[in-house]
């Protein structure tokens, strides 16, 4: 079952813990932390090996169902599972 609890979404009957914590989608779009690890490659790969939840606008989905991302000055692919 899930709750509301001060905008997002958390598991009940479980600890919160970074798994179980659920924003809404476009909460971290506009954000500075959002912003600044779209900047360059470098603050990307920070943010990949900090496991940091990021939102990009979705460009186009591929003929193979991958959605393409606009991560600023580069593109990103988020494979069809």
């Amino acid at each position: 079952m899930l709750l509301q609890n001060q905008s997002r979404l958390v598991l009940s009957g479980g600890k919160e813990g970074p798994m179980e914590r659920y924003l809404p989608e476009g909460s971290l779009w506009n954000t500075e932390e959002n912003r600044a690890a779209l900047q360059n490659i470098s603050s990307l790969q920070e943010a990949f090996e900090q496991e940091k939840v990021l939102e990009a606008r979705v460009l186009i989905c591929s003929p193979q169902h991958d959605l393409i991302v606009d991560l600023g000055r580069i593109k990103g692919r988020i494979p069809r599972c």
